[in-house]
């Protein structure tokens, strides 16, 4: 199992804030297993995104084969879209308005 190590990451956001206006930042490759260790309580992980971010997930496709995200949901009431794992359907991924690549 891969570590995450938030603290590095956080310390890297900040370092960068000063530039975070002017860039695109993509967040890209999260499965099943990443989600499940950031998620809440609920095994729910909210990800809020700025205009220019794109965030990558390897989608199933309609026939559910290969891919670990299938989108359940768009736009709901608080204007996210949500994606559930197709390797553990209580890991879901809420994301707000954003463009999100489908990787099949």
């Amino acid at each position: 199992m891969e570590n995450i190590d938030i603290a590095q990451i956080l310390k890297n956001a900040i370092n960068n804030s000063e530039n975070s206006y002017k860039t695109e930042h993509i967040l890209s490759g999260i499965d099943t297993t990443q989600a499940s260790i950031l998620a809440n309580d609920n095994k729910i992980l909210k990800i809020y995104t700025q205009e220019n971010d794109i965030l990558t997930l390897n989608l199933a496709n309609e026939n559910k084969e290969k891919g670990e995200w299938k989108q359940i949901s768009s736009n709901d009431s608080e204007n996210f879209a949500t994606f559930i794992s197709t390797v553990d359907n209580e890991i879901k991924i809420l994301v707000d308005e954003t463009k999100v690549e489908t990787l099949i």
